[in-house]
């Protein structure tokens, strides 16, 4: 008996152990990753090259209409490459996942426009008050000529947001590229990384842009890569001076930013940085910059209105004020 009560102790705790989770769907085995932030598996439609419900990721979403809060979806992506129809529009209450970065990935399709919101031909589109998840896959969008694109557009001012977790988005090769433009809600992102890349004489790079109705962005284990010939920004926090009631906050946790940091005019605009390493620091106006135990290793403008707390540059400690010391 005790060596049966230890046998099944031991296939309990293996159990725990997986990295993955099956799932029947329509008599599919489907191979879902943990850790992607679903409460609960209800439904899962798939997308395949070959074998799955469907070959195109945007005609699963279409074919879900009865998604809610008690009832939610998760579309999952078998490992291929898939070129995206028109921009990509999720759905309340159904969840995307993928089979890993590099595995399954997804293709922009240059075609598509969400608008002047969003300053640019958009891949993801978010227009509803919902936050979607994303997860376990790459998103890769990519302009031709003098386009400006974006990766993913939060269109949405009364709350909607995007949860990434396990996801690598790059957006390059435009006049203008964003990877995350935020018009209101909240952007989480969590273990992932954000590549973005103009073509020669690129105007503005972005990694992730905070603007019109106010956002919340947290930052956490991942790393934003930002390169261009002229504005290189990993964050920017959008000048909100003439409506001093919204807020563009960002919270960084463990994570490299390789580009600018831009903090403009706004009554209640801030980044906080924990644990990280970046880069220049612009931050002006009224919006307020504060580093805790990372490394900054260029400079902080504005310093008067910043906080250093056992912060380094490249050569010595910074003090209070983020200059460094004597």
């Amino acid at each position: 008996m005790d060596i049966l009560k230890r046998s099944l102790l031991f296939l309990i705790t293996a159990a725990f152990l997986l990295t993955t989770l099956l799932v029947d769907a329509h008599n599919k085995v489907v191979v879902i990753p943990l850790g992607t932030d679903i409460d609960s598996v209800h439904n899962v439609i798939t997308v395949a090259p070959k074998g799955g419900d469907f070959t195109q990721v945007q005609a699963a979403i279409d074919s879900i209409d009865d998604a809610s809060k008690s009832n939610p979806y998760i579309v999952f992506i078998a490992p291929g490459e898939y070129s995206l129809q028109r921009t990509l529009i999720p759905k309340s209450y159904v969840s995307l996942v993928g089979s890993g970065q590099g595995v399954t990935t997804l293709f922009g399709q240059r075609a598509s426009s969400a608008g002047p919101s969003c300053g640019g031909r958009a891949m993801v589109t978010i227009n509803e008050f919902y936050t979607y998840r994303i997860s376990d896959l790459s998103l890769v969008h990519r302009a031709v000529g003098n386009e400006s694109v974006v990766g993913i557009c939060n269109s949405d001012l009364t709350g909607g947001g995007v949860i990434l977790k396990n996801v690598a988005l790059s957006v390059t090769m435009g006049i203008n590229n964003t990877g995350i433009y935020s018009a209101g809600g909240s952007v989480s992102v969590t273990d992932s990384s954000i590549t973005i890349g103009g073509r020669p004489n690129s105007v503005n790079n972005i990694g992730i842009f905070g603007t019109a109705g106010g956002t919340a962005v947290g930052l956490y284990n991942s790393t934003v890569t930002v390169y261009g010939d002229n504005n290189a920004y990993a964050i920017f926090a959008d000048d909100l001076s003439a409506n001093p009631q919204l807020t563009v906050s960002y919270y960084v946790r463990n994570t490299s930013l390789v580009g600018d940091v831009v903090v403009k005019s706004g009554a209640f605009n801030s980044v906080e940085v924990v644990n990280s390493d970046l880069y220049d620091v612009n931050n002006t106006g009224s919006g307020t910059f504060k580093a805790y135990h990372s490394i900054i290793r260029g400079t902080v403008s504005d310093p008067g209105t910043a906080t250093c707390l056992a912060t380094t540059s490249d050569t010595a400690e910074l003090n209070n004020s983020c200059v460094a010391a004597p």
